[in-house]
């Protein structure tokens, strides 16, 4: 019987050393045509290139890529904290169409992705980090001789996105952002409402909500939830959500890391299993996100701005943008409701908000300057 458990277990051990040869091999081939993808890029005139840089005192690492040197630069913000994804430097050669009308600059922030190593919590501030958004845009102009650039932020990256807008208006030409936040406290109330069936928007559905959930979410009461009470809370309107949207695979947003021919394995393990505890548990960034509230703080914007949406977002409900935005002076300001969507963007909405990014700043070029 030993013997029979023995043979099992070596037989199953070197299925799986197989199955792993299989997948490194299969990493490699997918390295090796976004390779040629990049190789032909450059052969052709344009930019396709990792770059690790000083900002601030810290290494950090980008990937710049666009087809002509002298495009528009367009500065990406990932979401987070510490999950570079989408937009993070692994994203050489995956996103054609936007690399076609402008020069895209996709960023590891401190203690994400690749510029994980090296990184203290003491370094993870909010403050720190728009810091580190200024530092590279200046370096982003001087590198390239544009007096101003484009910057476009996803989820956690809004927060660094509209500080950084708001303290150096003169650098950026305008500023994106999908799912941006402003009051997490108050965007948990909003849903809570929501799922009560108590809030009516004009762009948010009814929701069809269960009597068994209703009755658990009003014996709860209005939040702020106990960590209890916040989980349940999390369960239901992930559930209830998830049948109004198109769902997105987390995995989708990991492929670009797996394939990357900049991230080595080291570099994926660092940004799946080691950044999000530096950056969520270890470092003050969540404490100090909940205590944000932009609609208070932030009145004006000098340079225009495009909020992108998802309409079943329950992180950020569509009429907190909108409150947001009624209160907030700027030169132009649109709101665009990404429909199959909530906090992350599907496949197809994916290419339909890169597709109104580039639009729009194809139409603003005529006032491009130049050093």
């Amino acid at each position: 019987m030993a013997v029979m458990i023995l043979k099992s277990i070596r037989i199953i051990g070197i299925g799986i050393v197989f199955l792993l040869i299989l997948l490194l091999g299969y990493r490699e081939i997918k390295k090796g045509v976004l390779r040629t993808k990049s190789e032909q890029l450059i052969k052709e005139g344009g930019i396709s290139e990792h770059r690790e840089i000083t900002i601030n005192g810290s290494k950090q690492h980008i990937v710049i890529e666009g087809r002509k040197k002298d495009s528009p630069i367009l500065l990406f913000l990932h979401g987070g904290p510490g999950m570079p994804v989408p937009f993070g430097a692994s994203s050489r050669a995956i996103y054609p169409k936007i690399t076609k009308a402008v020069t895209a600059v996709y960023w590891d922030q401190c203690g994400a992705g690749k510029s994980f190593k090296g990184a203290r919590k003491e370094d993870l501030t909010i403050e720190q980090m728009v810091a580190d958004t200024v530092a590279l845009t200046n370096y982003l102009r001087k590198e390239f001789g544009q007096e101003k650039i484009y910057i476009l932020g996803i989820s956690w990256g809004t927060v660094l996105g509209l500080l950084a807008v708001a303290k150096k208006p003169e650098l950026y030409h305008s500023y994106f952002s999908y799912a941006q936040l402003t009051n997490l406290p108050e965007a948990t109330q909003i849903v809570y409402d929501w799922l009560m069936g108590n809030l009516l928007d004009k762009d948010m559905e009814p929701l069809e909500v269960s009597k068994e959930d209703r009755e658990i979410l009003r014996g709860m009461g209005s939040p702020p939830f106990s960590k209890e009470e916040e989980a349940k809370f999390s369960e239901i309107s992930n559930r209830v959500l998830g049948k109004n949207e198109v769902l997105v695979k987390e995995i989708a947003f990991l492929k670009p890391m797996l394939f990357s021919p900049d991230y080595s394995l080291s570099s994926i393990y660092n940004s799946v299993l080691k950044a999000g505890k530096l950056n969520i548990i270890e470092s003050n960034l969540i404490a100090e996100l909940k205590k944000l509230n932009f609609k208070d703080e932030i009145k004006e914007l000098k340079i225009p701005v495009t909020f992108l949406n998802g309409r079943y977002d329950k992180v950020v409900p569509l009429c907190q943008i909108r409150s947001f935005m009624d209160g907030l002076q700027a030169p132009e300001k649109e709101l665009v409701i990404v429909e199959h969507s909530a906090h992350m963007p599907s496949s197809e909405d994916m290419e339909n908000m890169t597709g109104v990014v580039v639009r729009k700043i194809l139409e603003e070029q005529e006032g491009v300057t130049l050093f």
